[in-house]
């Protein structure tokens, strides 16, 4: 059985502008260090609350409340994490390949700097339903 990938861009347009969400690619086994990492993060650029996802060889990390950035802030962010996959942090691109089975919800990363709005919860919302709804699609 082969399942579904997706590629998606980390991203929401508004009004013919990009507004960039932080998203991490954690190529580690342990949940402890990737929520060290996301909340260093969180304070170092007074990110929102992370949203962790478990795929088959490691963690994500998505910071959907955070879509205001340009992509060239999102680089900043990407390289000032001490745990994020080396080769996602150079990566030229805001987009990544997702497999609806080996991706699941795993927790949320609570921040002081958290700022509920509409744009984030829609993203989160849309990207958890995505993840739900892959789980059973196979080829």
């Amino acid at each position: 059985m082969k399942t579904i990938s997706l590629a998606m861009g980390n991203y929401v347009k508004i009004k013919g502008k990009k507004y960039h969400f932080p998203y991490l690619d954690y190529d580690i086994k342990n949940i402890k260090e990737v929520e060290r990492d996301a909340k260093y993060l969180q304070e170092k650029f007074r990110l929102g609350d992370a949203v962790i996802t478990k795929t088959k060889n490691g963690f994500h990390s998505s910071f959907f409340w955070d879509s205001k950035f340009s992509f060239k802030k999102i680089k900043e962010i990407r390289k000032a994490s001490k745990l994020a996959d080396k080769d996602f942090i150079d990566l030229n691109t805001n987009r990544s390949r997702i497999s609806g089975k080996d991706l699941r919800f795993f927790k949320m990363v609570r921040s002081e700097f958290h700022k509920p709005n509409e744009i984030g919860n829609f993203l989160k919302n849309n990207y958890m339903g995505m993840i739900n709804g892959l789980k059973n699609i196979y080829l």
